[in-house]
């Protein structure tokens, strides 16, 4: 009869979870839904998800200890729903910092359950835009330092107890976003992308493949554009030995300033 395999592309051609060759993201995650697989536990913040919009308003602010989800409020940070956002159709979130310099604002799932482990990839993405980009920083990923208000993970040194992999956006007067996954003082870093305007709709991922590698994916497109693939922008062969908690974590630099950050989803999987 032959060989009847089916390689892991043809399949989601066919099962239509992967409709272009190019966008490499879509053929390495897996669905992100709860309870869709028995070996790959998923969390998610977004639409119809624990916390789906509804009640995210609710998400407790940091330094819960019992919360599955913390949000960043520092200086009396805001939330709110949007239901007639042009680009998040399916629903968003803006989250507002606080008035001063530097405030922040963000999410933060509280198990630190992310290990790059051999043989057990895990991933997460995020897709959000920016008011201004030209007067923020952000981090997203994964990091093993524990949470603090006032500590901008995007700028932090690498060094013992502070395992990272994550994209950064380091400049605030810079549309660029970088790469970096450091294990205790080993750090490497790369480029990723450069957004061009305000209100880009920015979609990442990221993914530790369980062979030694962590992977960046990435892309964006003017707002009112669909983004469409994600390429896969790095690799960086290097495998931090500490657990990791799942951050998005946004800083505006200028004091009084509403810019704000909206989010579409922030999702999360890990090999079990």
């Amino acid at each position: 009869m032959g060989n009847r395999r089916i390689g892991r592309r043809r399949w989601k051609s066919i099962s239509q979870q992967n409709y272009d060759s190019t966008d490499e993201w879509a053929f390495v995650r897996p669905p992100m839904v709860p309870g869709f697989s028995q070996n790959v536990r998923v969390a998610c913040i977004g639409p119809m998800h624990g916390y789906g919009f509804e009640d995210l308003t609710d998400v407790p602010v940091d330094g819960q200890t019992t919360a599955v989800w913390c949000r960043e409020d520092e200086n009396s940070g805001t939330i709110a729903l949007v239901n007639n956002d042009a680009d998040f159709t399916d629903g968003g979130i803006t989250l507002t910092p606080g008035s001063g310099a530097n405030d922040m604002c963000g999410f933060l799932m509280t198990a630190e359950v992310f290990n790059c482990d051999d043989d057990k990839p895990w991933w997460v993405e995020a897709q959000f835009k920016i008011a201004d980009i030209d007067d923020c920083e952000f981090f997203f990923g994964v990091h093993e330092s524990a949470y603090a208000t006032s500590t901008l993970l995007n700028d932090e040194t690498a060094g013992a107890g502070k395992d990272a992999v994550a994209f950064d956006k380091v400049t605030h007067s810079s549309g660029a976003i970088t790469t970096r996954a450091s294990l205790n003082t080993v750090e490497l870093t790369g480029t990723g992308i450069t957004l061009t305007a305000n209100n880009d709709v920015v979609s990442l991922g990221i993914m530790w493949d369980g062979k030694g590698n962590c992977k960046f994916y990435g892309a964006f497109a003017a707002t009112g554009t669909e983004v469409g693939s994600l390429p896969l922008l790095a690799t960086h062969s290097i495998q931090p030995d500490q657990a990791m908690g799942l951050t998005l974590q946004y800083v505006h630099t200028t004091a009084a300033a509403d810019d704000p950050i909206t989010v579409n989803y922030v999702r999360g999987a890990w090999t079990v």
